[in-house]
C-alpha cells in the first residue's frame, strides 16, 4: 500500500519542481535584462567624476577678464611683466612678455617640477660632499646626513636654498641615471617653453639660462596644478631635521605673504644679471591672477602695484 502511495505522489512533486525551475530561469533572464552590459572597450574608458553638467543643456559659464582703459603701469619698474587669469591662463596685461631675460631662482620651479615628475620625493638620501655649497642662501647641508628629497624640495621653493636645489638635482640625476640639465630642457620643451633654455638647476646667471614671462606662465600653470607646490604658498619658513639630528632651517624669501593674506608665494629670484624677479598669485573676491615680474628694481612694489591696477581696472565678464 505504501509503495503505491509513493508512486502516486512522485508525479505531482515532479510537476511542482519543474514549474519552480521554470520560474527561477525566467526570473534570472528578467534580472539579467536589468543589468547593463559593459563591453571590454567601455570598461577601459576613463571615468569622469565631478564633471560640470548643466541639466538644461546649456554650456557652463566662461568668465573672461577684460582690462579697462584706466590701467596704468607707469610706476612699474620691471622691464618685463605679465599678469594672467588663473582659471583660464588668459593674459590680462603684459609688457615685453616675450623678451628673453635671466630669471635667477625662478629656475628652481622647473628644478622642482622635473624632480617631482622623475622620482619619489619622499625617498631618503645620504648627502655627499658634492651637495655642500657655499653660495647664500643655503641650509649648510653636511655630507653623511640623511634627508628626504621632499625636505630639500620644500626648502628650495620656500627659502630658495641653493644647496637644497643642488643636492636635489644631484640625487635625482643619480636615481634616474640621466643628466639633470638635459631633463630640465626636455621638460621645458614638453611644456611649450620654446623661448627658454636652462644650463643649471639653481638659476645662476648664464648666457644659456634664460626664459620669458610668457614661457614662465606655462611653467607656473603646470606647477600650480600640483598640491606639492600650492601647499607652500603661505609658508613663512620651513624646518626639518636630518638623520644625524642636525636642524636645517629656511626662511621664506617672499616677504609679501606676511602682511597680505590675499597673496600666495610661488617663487622669487635675484642675481646681479637678472635683477629682482617674483611670481605670485593674488586673489580678490572669487578672482585670482598670476603676477610675473622680471628684471625689477622693486619686485614687491611692482607686484602690489600690478595687483591693484588689475583688480581696479578689470571686469571679469561672464560669457
Amino acid at each position: 500500500m505504501l509503495k503505491n502511495k509513493i508512486i502516486k505522489i512522485l508525479p505531482v512533486w515532479g510537476v511542482v519542481l519543474g514549474l519552480m525551475l521554470i520560474l527561477v530561469i525566467c526570473g534570472a533572464i528578467v534580472d539579467q535584462n536589468k543589468i547593463p552590459i559593459v563591453t571590454s572597450a567601455q570598461a577601459q574608458q576613463p571615468q569622469v567624476l565631478g564633471a560640470s553638467i548643466d541639466l538644461r543643456g546649456q554650456a557652463p559659464a566662461v568668465i573672461t577678464p577684460v582690462l579697462g582703459s584706466g590701467f596704468n603701469d607707469s610706476r612699474v619698474t620691471a622691464k618685463s611683466y605679465l599678469v594672467a587669469d588663473v582659471l583660464t591662463g588668459n593674459v590680462i596685461a603684459e609688457k615685453n612678455g616675450g623678451q628673453k631675460e635671466y630669471i635667477a631662482s625662478l629656475t628652481k620651479l622647473l628644478t622642482g617640477l622635473v624632480s617631482y615628475q622623475s622620482v619619489d620625493i619622499n625617498a631618503t638620501v645620504t648627502l655627499t660632499s658634492a651637495d655642500e655649497f657655499n653660495v647664500s642662501p643655503i641650509l649648510y647641508l653636511r655630507a653623511g646626513d640623511g634627508v628626504k628629497l621632499v625636505d630639500l624640495f620644500n626648502a628650495m621653493l620656500v627659502g630658495s636654498e641653493n644647496d637644497a636645489a643642488l643636492a636635489l638635482s644631484n640625487h635625482v640625476a643619480t636615481m634616474t641615471g640621466r643628466n639633470f640639465v638635459y631633463m630640465m630642457n626636455s621638460g621645458a620643451r614638453a611644456l611649450g617653453m620654446v623661448a627658454s633654455n636652462f644650463s643649471n638647476p639653481l638659476g645662476f646667471d648664464s648666457p644659456n639660462n634664460y626664459s620669458t614671462a610668457q614661457d614662465l606662465l606655462k611653467l607656473v600653470m603646470a606647477t600650480q596644478k600640483l598640491a606639492v607646490f600650492t601647499s607652500l604658498g603661505r609658508q613663512t619658513g620651513y624646518n626639518f631635521t636630518g638623520s644625524l639630528g642636525r636642524l636645517y632651517s629656511a626662511k621664506a624669501t617672499d616677504t609679501l605673504i606676511a602682511g597680505h593674506p590675499e597673496i600666495q608665494a610661488i617663487k622669487t629670484g635675484y642675481t646681479q644679471g637678472a635683477g629682482q624677479a617674483m611670481i605670485t598669485k593674488a586673489t580678490e573676491n572669487t578672482h585670482s591672477i598670476y603676477i610675473i615680474v622680471l628684471d625689477s628694481q622693486d619686485r614687491e612694489g611692482d607686484t602690489l602695484e600690478l595687483e591693484q591696477q588689475i583688480f581696479n581696472n578689470t571686469q571679469f565678464v561672464v560669457k
